[in-house]
């Protein structure tokens, strides 16, 4: 096995997403939430089913603009919802976009 290593330095070295801002209103089984999270380290602990996973799940939507599970975009609107939203503010090498 080869494990390579990209130092910031390098050009072809992929740019760091970093959430700001993570809004999400009718996202699976999160009915509304707001989070600013710390830019160096964070946690999420609750009990089972609480929507951690699909909190990870939003910003992974937002870097990949696709759901890490095998998922229909309708499947990711909470259930009896006409519509969900997932709203962020990110930055990538230092630029600032909403």
């Amino acid at each position: 096995m080869t494990i390579s290593t990209l130092s910031a330095d390098t050009p072809t070295a992929p740019a760091a997403l970093v959430v700001d801002r993570l809004e999400l209103t009718c996202w699976r089984n999160i009915r509304r939430a707001a989070l600013e999270p710390h830019p160096t380290f964070n946690v999420l602990f609750g009990e089972n089913a609480q929507g951690k996973t699909n909190l990870l799940e939003a910003i992974y939507l937002v870097s990949r603009l696709k759901s890490f599970r095998d998922a229909r975009m309708a499947d990711l609107v909470s259930h009896g919802e006409a519509a969900g939203r997932v709203e962020a503010r990110v930055r990538r090498a230092g630029v600032g976009q909403r």
